[in-house]
């Protein structure tokens, strides 16, 4: 979200500069033209539940356009990103990290006096991401129901995802937050069995002699049942606020990670890539980045453009699924960085040959696939059961 923003203002100095209540505006007016997303030469709604959602929000659009702002910026919808974006960029500590770094500068100067444009950057955390959003708007998630954004967020993860953080609150414990049992909880295997049979897929693409392992119409099927699982949290417009929200939030740290702006060169944390940047971040302000943040990082954008479509069903046909292992194409290059990174992050092996199950083994053995609550650490790299589950990323507290 911010970082399309940032694209078309011409970079994130532009964006830091912007007033808290433009940003809060523009959030308003891109929650209401949203709806429709470009792919290719096709306009298609972007999946909030059901249609009349999408209608009524672009029947309120040209109340919002009224903004000289707004209506300055480049034309074009493109759909905001999927939750898994946020869980992605979440899972590194980067929401921790920077909350810190605005407590920091807000009671004191440990991290030395900050320049104008940190000044402003502050501001604009502060009052537009770590503070309860002003009511009637649409990142008004925090209330007397549910007070605690942070677990609006895990809660959030678990129902569409079935995934919680992989750290737990800053007493190591796990994180309290409403577990309900209408969740995906079957995620994980689902979307590990759908890479690993893209990846048979791929590399017997051109395979003329020999065994041939492909199998298109399993890659059509699994894709099928994991967009019919995703879609079914989603209906009505169940998730739909807070999936927009959560993801402009972390997209707004991601956009200050991505670059040695001014913001980070006052941080202290000028560095050739944004994880190493998030380290250098963390180890300042004394907390741990994920060790496999790099990863985590890298993969968030291209996992989000992977599961919108999957979600779209545009991979449920034998056709459509093709394009997730032709030689070329975007949408190839998605699936094999998240297939790289998705293995490197949670150390299972999604290249190995299938098994009887169709989820990839590692050493001959069935993966764990099942994710479970936040999990506090014995040592440096044993995971500590909590309630007989580990969670699914592993890392450290």
């Amino acid at each position: 979200m911010f970082r399309n923003l940032a694209a078309q203002l011409g970079g994130p100095a532009k964006l830091f500069a912007l007033h808290p209540v433009q940003l809060h505006r523009y959030l308003e007016t891109a929650w209401t033209q949203m709806g429709l997303v470009q792919i290719g030469a096709d306009t298609e709604n972007v999946f909030l539940g059901e249609d009349e959602n999408i209608v009524a929000l672009l029947s309120r659009a040209p109340n919002l356009l009224d903004d000289p702002f707004i209506t300055g910026l480049p034309t074009g919808r493109r759909p905001w990103e999927h939750l898994i974006y946020a869980y992605l960029l979440e899972n590194t500590g980067m929401m921790r990290i920077f909350k810190r770094v605005v407590e920091l500068y807000a009671v004191g100067e440990q991290l030395d006096v900050p320049s104008p444009v940190t000044r402003q950057w502050l501001r604009t955390a502060e009052e537009l991401l770590f503070t309860n959003p002003p009511p009637f708007g649409i990142g008004s998630l925090a209330s007397d129901v549910r007070p605690d954004l942070e677990a609006t967020r895990r809660n959030a993860y678990w129902r569409l995802l079935g995934m919680d953080l992989d750290h737990g609150g800053s007493s190591g414990r796990p994180y309290p937050y409403p577990r309900v049992t209408a969740a995906n909880v079957d995620f994980v295997p689902q979307f590990e069995s759908l890479l690993g049979e893209v990846w048979q897929n791929y590399i017997n693409r051109v395979n003329t002699s020999g065994e041939n392992a492909s199998d298109p119409e399993a890659v059509a099927n699994r894709a099928d049942i994991l967009a019919k699982g995703l879609r079914v949290r989603r209906l009505r417009g169940n998730l739909a606020r807070e999936e927009f929200f959560f993801t402009a939030v972390l997209s707004w740290f991601h956009v200050t990670l991505e670059s040695d702006n001014d913001v980070i060169a006052d941080l202290k944390a000028t560095a050739a890539d944004p994880s190493e940047r998030l380290q250098k971040l963390g180890a300042r302000v004394g907390i741990t980045a994920h060790p496999r943040a790099r990863n985590l990082i890298l993969m968030a954008e291209p996992a989000s453009s992977l599961l919108r479509f999957v979600e779209l069903e545009k991979f449920s046909t034998e056709a459509g699924a093709a394009t997730l292992y032709a030689p070329t194409g975007a949408i190839k290059d998605d699936a094999l960085t998240v297939i790289n990174h998705w293995g490197m992050a949670t150390g299972r092996n999604l290249k190995a040959r299938r098994t009887t199950t169709g989820i990839p083994a590692t050493n001959g053995v069935p993966a764990r696939v099942r994710p479970g609550p936040a999990q506090p650490r014995s040592n440096g790299s044993s995971p500590v059961p909590v309630n007989g589950r580990t969670s699914v990323i592993p890392g450290r507290n």
